[in-house]
């Protein structure tokens, strides 16, 4: 609730835009907009439209608008037992999961139980970042592949063979 994004729909802004003025972080200053769609993701978020301040003038919140778009608790256990408590993303073994909408919430996404996929902090930058891509569902799986389209496909290894 300390990011204040100076563009007028920071929730419809999933990628840079250099027209666009940057968000900024409450006692830290301007952040990009990857850092900004982070921070939508894993929070809570209140859209608000505010007006331009002019010399000397401070801006006033003209609209204000709650969105509630995180998992319930239910859903996130759901997603969890889904993935056996372990990063959904190829290769990967981290299992502090942060929950992620694979059609992005800010382009219409809804928060159905299918379209939710658990992350590590790691992979879930990676995505922000534009260099890991998401597509599918629970139910058909989901696809992972880099930010140049080549499928991600090694799976995570679930054995453990000790070093002789």
């Amino acid at each position: 609730d300390h990011v204040h994004q100076t563009n007028e729909n920071p929730l419809r802004t999933p990628s840079p835009m250099p027209d666009v003025k940057p968000a900024h972080l409450a006692g830290f200053g301007p952040i990009g907009p990857h850092l900004l769609m982070y921070f939508m993701c894993i929070s809570e978020a209140t859209a608000f439209l505010m007006s331009e301040g002019g010399h000397g003038q401070q801006a006033q919140v003209l609209n204000v608008g709650t969105a509630k778009y995180q998992p319930n608790l239910k859903q996130r256990r759901a997603v969890i037992a889904r993935q056996q408590g372990v990063c959904a993303a190829p290769g990967c073994h981290h299992t502090h999961l942060e929950i992620h909408h694979s059609v992005w919430w800010s382009q219409g996404g809804p928060t159905d139980l299918d379209l939710l996929v658990g992350l590590c902090t790691r992979c879930h930058h990676l995505l922000h970042r534009g260099n890991l891509h998401i597509t599918g569902n629970a139910v058909t799986g989901f696809e992972f592949t880099t930010r140049h389209g080549r499928p991600i496909r090694r799976r995570r290894r679930t054995t453990y063979t000790p070093a002789a």
